[in-house]
């Protein structure tokens, strides 16, 4: 192997680390730890045998590269070249040495990531972690090996899935960094492995930028279009999230009423097609009245295809969104709709409802879960993609009693509180510490497995409605000594309604109102 080093990389921090070594032997480790993410010091002396040949020299070649300045060692004897170095220092590798003998490298460094994942203990955070980083290494290693990338897709993906809250953002943002070159440098091409290009769109999407959501999930849209015409029926289903996703992000309507037509021909699940008519209404409704029809027909059959109420709210809320655009007559009719909820609710909460009402209502809903909540949220509402490629925000809002303790302090509650879709999308933008918040929806329970691997329960609030409200108050003409009151008369449910949705002109400036951007 030449010790030259290319030209444009004359006075980079690699090319002076080069420089520094004695002989070809040395500059060759160095080479062959570049290749390595984390390395230990067999590792390091199989990765400098294989590429040094260092007839019985390894152990000293490895302590030379140890040596160096730009090198990190840790405290559980692991060690690594800074990454700014690293990466230049790999690039004169991938320029200077065989494709047979950096393909082997590869497979070397990842099968000791394999050995150390596997002897990693089961339990505890440190052991989860050293596992993980493990796993990851190894995958992105082998990103570069062509006939191994597959798999290696597929487990960059499963580690993702196992991992959870930072864990997950941070296993994505090393394949994010690391994965593209890493699959770049596999011999025949700078493509990407479609599981990694999926893996990067679901980042993008994670941190919304469309650009690159539009980029790497039209990727794998095109690739499944490609199997579609070899062989009808082969695109799998992350074809078809991606072809919805890449709908969602890019801006040509044509072109992303195109992805929405094969993503919801390529998977048929009741759950996945919802929500695809569900995006699919969406777009026709910003585009001109013409088309406005198409959208309710969309939203019709989003509504019909999937059953769950978190759905049919999302999918109810982007059809009301609609119906405020258009003529006074439908504006009305919204109106009517909001005062007929409002009056079948309190009439069954009240007990004064005649039987058609209750009939009504019983046909619409099988229970009545209802909550409504003014309060003032204690932090910023946090947004949490879902594998299902929906996303939820959670933030917690702070209820005052109207009363306080005898000390004169003041009490109050804390609830937690979720919401899907656009209305996270909105929540995340607007929910700030300290926002006064109206919020209506429903109380769930929801259960998790604690550390001890008990079960416990969560009550949760899942917000259907969500405004703002500053300094409005929702309780003007309201006594509020009844409030207080162990037993509420009726007429206090039938009041908060009133107040919360109003009658007449206000239920119609109350309907005519935008909760979701």
């Amino acid at each position: 192997m030449s010790s030259d080093l290319p030209a444009d990389q004359t006075f980079d921090r690699a090319s002076i680390y080069l420089s520094q070594m004695d002989s070809d032997a040395e500059r060759q480790a160095l080479l062959a730890c570049s290749a390595g993410i984390t390395l230990d010091d067999d590792t390091a002396a199989k990765a400098v045998a294989r590429v040094a040949g260092s007839n019985g020299n390894t152990a000293r070649l490895v302590k030379r590269v140890k040596d160096l300045f730009c090198t990190r060692r840790s405290w559980d004897g692991t060690w690594r070249i800074a990454p700014d170095v690293r990466r230049l220092l790999e690039d004169h590798l991938v320029a200077s040495v065989d494709t047979d003998t950096l393909l082997q490298l590869r497979v070397i460094l990842a099968d000791s990531a394999d050995a150390v994942a596997q002897a990693a203990p089961m339990g505890g955070q440190l052991s989860v972690y050293r596992r993980r980083r493990a796993m990851v290494e190894a995958s992105l290693q082998r990103l570069a090996v062509p006939e191994r990338a597959a798999a290696a897709g597929e487990k960059l993906l499963d580690v993702w899935d196992e991992a959870e809250g930072d864990a997950k953002a941070a296993v994505r943002f090393v394949v994010d960094v690391l994965g593209s070159r890493m699959a770049g440098r596999a011999p025949g091409g700078d493509s990407f492995h479609t599981q990694l290009c999926f893996d990067r769109g679901l980042r993008a999407r994670e941190r919304g930028d469309r650009q690159a959501q539009e980029r790497w999930f039209g990727l794998v849209w095109a690739e499944g279009k490609s199997l579609e015409e070899e062989s009808p029926g082969s695109a799998s289903e992350m074809h078809a999230t991606a072809a919805h996703f890449h709908g969602i992000a890019v801006r040509d309507p044509a072109t992303a009423e195109e992805a929405f037509a094969d993503s919801f021909s390529w998977n048929s699940t009741a759950t996945h097609r919802s929500q695809v008519l569900h995006s699919w209404g969406d777009l026709l409704s910003r585009q001109s009245e013409s088309r406005w029809a198409e959208a309710e027909e969309k939203y019709q059959e989003s509504y019909d295809a999937n059953p769950t109420k978190e759905h049919r709210a999302q999918v109810l809320r982007s059809w009301d969104d609609l119906l405020s655009k258009q003529g006074e007559g439908r504006r009305r009719k919204r109106a009517e709709t909001w005062r007929t909820v409002a009056d079948l609710s309190s009439a069954v909460l009240t007990g004064v409802s005649t039987q058609e009402a209750k009939a009504e209502i019983r046909s619409t809903v099988a229970d009545l879960n209802y909550v409504v909540l003014t309060g003032v949220s204690t932090k910023e509402a946090t947004l949490r993609p879902k594998t299902s490629g929906q996303v939820k925000a959670e933030f917690s809002l702070q209820v005052d009693r109207p009363f306080v303790r005898p000390d004169g302090v003041a009490v109050s509650d804390l609830f937690l509180v979720d919401s899907w879709g656009d209305l996270a999308r909105w929540a995340y933008d607007n929910v700030h510490l300290g926002t006064r918040l109206l919020v209506i929806g429903t109380l769930n329970k929801e259960s998790y497995i604690t550390r001890g691997g008990g079960k416990e329960f969560l009550p949760v609030i899942k917000a259907k409605i969500l405004d703002l409200i500053g300094d409005r108050e929702l309780t003007e003409g309201l006594d509020i000594d009844e409030i207080r009151r162990d037993d509420w008369d009726p007429a206090i449910l039938d009041q908060h309604l009133r107040l919360v949705f109003g009658s007449g002109a206000a239920a119609e400036a109350w309907s005519g109102r935008r909760r979701v951007p």
